[in-house]
């Protein structure tokens, strides 16, 4: 996988995805997810998961998704407070996510990260709402 990220525009930061992550992209993740919260600053971040053909076709793509997923979801728990206190909000750019699960994207993200969570269409509605949960804290 890649994992690329771009903070040009902090305090709006993305986050690209693209295959499997190894265990070690997603610690590179984890850590500037560690960078924005030390900063004890508001930010907003977009996750935007670009490979469409994703398949866990070998047992290595499964081995790593299976780690990722549990180095993710344990930082999530440790972290859910300050992604509270901090991060305005998430919003997910998924283009294949089935129809009948955006519904349920906000509601996921928030209990998992703690902050509001967003399925956005494309890169540009996805902007325009966290620069408006920026707003809102900073008004």
């Amino acid at each position: 996988m890649t994992i690329t990220i771009n903070a040009e525009n902090h305090p709006l930061v993305v986050a690209q995805l693209s295959g499997v992550s190894t265990p070690a992209e997603t610690q590179t993740y984890i850590d500037h997810l560690d960078d924005w919260l030390a900063q004890e600053n508001p930010f907003g971040l977009i996750v935007y998961k670009t490979d469409y053909e994703l398949k866990l076709d070998n047992a290595e793509d499964k081995q790593n998704a299976k780690v990722s997923h549990h180095l993710m979801m344990g930082w999530a728990k440790a972290h859910k407070f300050k992604m509270k206190q901090y991060c305005v909000g998430m919003a997910l750019i998924d283009p294949v996510m089935p129809v009948y699960k955006r519904p349920l994207a906000p509601k996921a993200l928030g209990f998992v990260f703690g902050c509001p969570g967003r399925w956005c269409e494309d890169l540009t509605a996805a902007q325009d709402w966290l620069k408006q949960q920026l707003n809102q804290v900073n008004s």
